[in-house]
Protein backbone atom coordinates (compact mmCIF):
# COMPACT_ATOMS: atom_id res chain seq x y z
CA UNK A 1 0.00 0.00 0.00
CA UNK A 2 1.25 3.20 -0.90
CA UNK A 3 1.51 5.56 2.28
CA UNK A 4 1.33 9.32 2.15
CA UNK A 5 3.38 12.16 3.92
CA UNK A 6 0.66 13.61 5.31
CA UNK A 7 -1.76 11.36 6.94
CA UNK A 8 -4.82 13.57 6.51
CA UNK A 9 -4.09 12.59 3.07
CA UNK A 10 -4.31 8.70 3.83
CA UNK A 11 -7.04 9.46 5.58
CA UNK A 12 -9.20 10.80 2.71
CA UNK A 13 -7.88 8.53 0.48
CA UNK A 14 -9.11 5.28 2.69
CA UNK A 15 -12.45 7.66 3.60
CA UNK A 16 -12.98 7.56 -0.67
CA UNK A 17 -12.40 3.46 -0.57
CA UNK A 18 -14.92 2.72 2.15
CA UNK A 19 -17.22 5.36 1.11
CA UNK A 20 -17.09 3.60 -2.77
CA UNK A 21 -17.05 0.04 -1.26
CA UNK A 22 -20.41 0.88 0.19
CA UNK A 23 -22.01 2.36 -2.61
CA UNK A 24 -21.36 -1.04 -4.29
CA UNK A 25 -22.45 -3.25 -1.46
CA UNK A 26 -25.48 -1.13 -1.28
CA UNK A 27 -26.11 -1.58 -4.66
CA UNK A 28 -25.99 2.27 -5.47
CA UNK A 29 -23.80 2.04 -8.22
CA UNK A 30 -23.16 -1.16 -10.55
CA UNK A 31 -19.27 -1.98 -11.61
CA UNK A 32 -18.25 -2.30 -15.51
CA UNK A 33 -15.47 -4.27 -16.26
CA UNK A 34 -12.26 -2.39 -16.86
CA UNK A 35 -12.46 -4.09 -20.33
CA UNK A 36 -15.66 -2.44 -21.17
CA UNK A 37 -14.32 0.90 -20.11
CA UNK A 38 -11.35 1.01 -22.30
CA UNK A 39 -13.06 -0.28 -24.99
CA UNK A 40 -15.51 2.80 -24.54
CA UNK A 41 -12.39 5.27 -23.87
CA UNK A 42 -10.76 4.06 -27.31
CA UNK A 43 -13.81 4.44 -29.08
CA UNK A 44 -13.99 8.45 -27.75
CA UNK A 45 -10.53 8.83 -28.34
CA UNK A 46 -10.80 7.14 -32.56
CA UNK A 47 -14.17 9.69 -32.81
Amino acid sequence: MEHFLDPGIEKAWLDEAERRWQEIEQGRVQCVPAEEVMKKARANLNK
